[in-house]
């Protein structure tokens, strides 16, 4: 995968996370990192288990943290 569409790829996701409050742009920037990671080391990587893997990292700091994010799209259950 080039640099390109590891990019590309990544920006489409992020259209199906919104900006927020500073917890929501957090959780933007941990899923943005961890997923250019896991395309870099397997482009098959699930976009719904780079986004979860983010969650789990924002709730563990704030447990309180609910994600706003396009359910249908990372193909989870409302």
């Amino acid at each position: 995968m080039t640099a390109e569409e590891l990019r590309s790829r990544v920006q489409a996701d992020l259209r199906h996370i919104p900006r927020g409050d500073i917890t929501q742009n957090v959780l933007r920037g941990i899923y943005t990192q961890r997923r250019r990671r896991d395309l870099a080391m397997s482009p098959s990587t699930p976009s719904r288990v780079t986004l979860l893997s983010a969650v789990v990292t924002m709730q563990l700091t704030i447990p309180t943290f609910r994600p706003l994010y396009d359910a249908d799209y990372f193909e989870e259950a409302a």
